[in-house]
Formats: C-alpha cells, structure tokens, sequence
C-alpha cells in the first residue's frame, strides 16, 4: 500500500485580520463595550478615592512612591476627568488615546484600565474555563459556536497528529484586540483535535504568527517571556505595571519597528486575506498599508451592523491599503454586512482551502 499522503486544506498563504467583533463570540468587550468599562473603571476609582488604587498608575508614570504629592493626585485626578468627558465621543479607545498622547497621566491611566478591563473579561469569556474538568464540556460547546472553531475545522482538515504542527505555516494572524481569544483558542483546539500534550501545543502556538498591533495583556505560554498570564486569571495590584506596559497606543504602535516589519512580512506573504469582526477604524486601515508592496488578490471580510455605502466605503480603503505597485486592476473585496463572524467563516469554507 503506498504511504499515505497529507493534503493540507490551507494551500494558500492567508491573513487573518481580527477585530474585536470576533472576540464577541467568546463574551469579550466589543470596541463601545470596552469604551465603557475603562469609564466604569475610573467612575469606581473617583468614587473609591482610595490613593492605594494609584500605585500602579504612579508606577506606570514612572515614579516612585515617594514622589505621590498632592501635584501628582491633582494630575491623577485631571486625567480621570479627561476621560470621564471626553471617551465618549471617541468611536475607540485607541482613537481617544492617540488625540492625548503627550498626557502621560491619560495615557498610563487609559492602559490601566484596559489591562483590569480586558482580564475581567476574560475570566468571564467562555473560553475561561474550558481547561477545567467540571466546567469542561459546557466551556468546549459554548466554544463550539464561534468563528475560531468554523475556522479549525478547516485548518485541521487532512491533518493527523505526526503533521499538526504545519497546520499554521500557511496562516498568519493580526488582531487588533487586546485580549487572548485566539492564542487560548488555538491552544485549545490543538488539546482536544489532536490530543497532544500541553507542552506540544505550547510549543505549536508559539510559532503560530499571532500580531497584536496595540499590544495584549500578556502572552500565555512563552517560555521566553517572564511576564506569562494565564487566561482568566485575576492581575495582582503589584502586576498591573507590567502589564499595563504591555499595552501600546498608535503612536507607539508607530514607532515600534520590529513589530511594523513583522506585520508588513505577513502582509506581503499572504494570497488572501479575511478580516472577521473588523470596525475598519480608518487608523487600523493605515496600519495594514502594506505600501504597494502586497501580493493579496482576494479580500473577503465582515461588515456586520454597517451600512452598504460604508461597507462600499471600507471595501476601497482596504484595497488602497492591499494594492500592488502598478497593479493595473483592482484586488477583489468583498465585504459582508449581513454575516457575523462565524456565519462568514462558514460561508468561505471552501474558499479558504481553495
């Protein structure tokens, strides 16, 4: 009998552009969501007025304990009114902290509040609890009806255990979120798939390509990283600075050139493109602006909740962002204002593995 040979489903090189509507599906904050919970956040602070509460946000300044005076609490005390009065009227909290990028008190203040945001949300996510063996079955089917596991079933087709770790060769994520649905979600997927050991699928998710543009709240498994935070595990006050640090505004996103290479390299590889749960905030467009020098010719995206004109709109400006130096004709967008994340990937199934 001749050896059997595996066919990967996922031929071409693919992008994977994550927004926060993708998150949604596991119970993480949408984008206005998240707006609200960093005001909630500060609203509990004012009404707390407790100066312990501010050890972090001193650290995070750069001073030390010593230096807390009554200049620094009217400082603290100035930027939660900055963002009491003015997030609202911003369409993300990444916009509202580029526009006060040179208050240092905002800013620290603003990733603080992130950091508390997006660890609770996590704890809660459905994703939270699906190692543990009482909750386990409930956590994996709720896990189930998301867009991430739509999208396993796909990556994982033609794949046996002595292949598993080349099922994310050809696949390269940029999330635009915070949180860690998909580093966990993956890990997950990899455990129960193919039931490897943790530390295989440790050791595949870490050459997984997973970019996070504005930072993330920790990573999960790296062995090479000192600052590792278990999913839907509560931050002590005493590690909140390291995880604040973590996070990053536009402007530092900028100037982070090592992270802007690996972005544009996956950018540049990729044949096609998906963006799921995308706001297509018009900074994170710029982002991805791969300068002429793509390659993707096929862009399918979701667009749930925004309008045809818009989604028309959108659909041009990813394009701009995508096209090729003198490339006569346009790049094919798609974009999906009826589908959510999940139903999208369903759709696109046999376009993924095309």
């Amino acid at each position: 009998m001749p050896p059997i040979t595996v066919v990967k489903m996922i031929n071409k090189k693919t992008l994977l552009v994550v927004g926060a509507g993708a998150s949604a599906e596991f119970n993480l904050p949408t984008g206005i969501a998240l707006r609200e919970s960093v005001i909630q956040s500060i609203h509990d602070d004012r009404a707390l007025d407790d100066p312990t509460r501010f050890r972090s946000l001193i650290e995070i300044v750069g001073l030390s304990e010593s230096q807390f005076n009554s200049s620094v609490y009217a400082d603290i005390r100035n930027a939660q009114e900055i963002i009491l009065q003015g997030l609202g009227l911003y369409a993300s909290i990444d916009s509202f902290l580029f526009a006060h990028a040179k208050n240092r008190f905002v800013i620290a203040y603003g990733k603080l509040a992130i950091v508390r945001a997006i660890v609770k949300a996590e704890s809660r996510s459905t994703l939270a609890h699906v190692e543990a063996d009482e909750r386990e079955r409930r956590a994996l089917d709720a896990c189930s009806n998301s867009w991430l596991f739509e999208f396993f079933q796909t990556a994982f087709d033609g794949h046996n255990v002595e292949s598993v770790a080349d099922i994310f060769k050809s696949v390269s994520f940029i999330v635009f979120n915070y949180d860690r649905c998909v580093e966990k979600a993956t890990y997950v997927a990899l455990r129960k798939g193919f039931n490897i050991s943790h530390d295989k699928a440790a050791q595949i998710l870490s050459s997984v390509t997973i970019l996070h543009p504005y930072g993330v709240v920790g990573p999960l498994f790296r062995p090479d990283a000192p600052s590792v935070l278990d999913f839907g595990r509560e931050v002590l006050p005493s590690d909140e600075e390291t995880r604040a640090h973590n996070i990053r505004t536009l402007a530092e996103e900028s100037s982070d050139r090592a992270l802007q290479a690996r972005m544009l390299a996956a950018i540049c590889e990729s044949e096609q493109a998906f963006f799921v749960g995308f706001g297509f905030h018009r900074q994170n467009i710029e982002i991805l602006n791969a300068n002429g020098n793509a390659r993707i010719g096929r862009v399918y995206g979701t667009a749930y909740g925004i309008s045809d004109v818009n989604a028309d709109i959108y659909a041009r400006q990813v394009e701009g962002a995508f096209r090729a130096k003198n490339e006569p004709t346009p790049h094919l967008v798609k974009l999906h204002p009826e589908l959510k994340s999940r139903e999208f990937i369903s759709a696109y199934r046999a376009v993924l593995a095309s």
